[in-house]
């Protein structure tokens, strides 16, 4: 449990190098989405991150502008 406040938390996969171990962006699960399903009555305890996650998730690398982002 986060005891500080969070907008979205990104879903993640390890990546198959061994050498190089990373963290793959593969989905995304936000604030608004927690609201929504709780405002529908599911029971949060009940699914898995995967099952409600937004995919694709767009990444961009820290040195790109925001042109970029936009």
């Amino acid at each position: 449990k986060v005891d500080c406040c969070v907008s979205s938390i990104a879903i993640v996969e390890t990546g198959e190098s061994p050498e190089i171990p990373q963290k793959i962006p593969v989905g995304i699960i936000t604030d608004r989405d927690l609201v929504q399903f709780q405002a529908l009555g599911l029971k949060l305890e009940s699914y898995t991150a995967k099952a409600v996650m937004s995919t694709p998730v767009l990444a961009v690398k820290p040195e790109d502008s925001l042109k970029k982002v936009q």
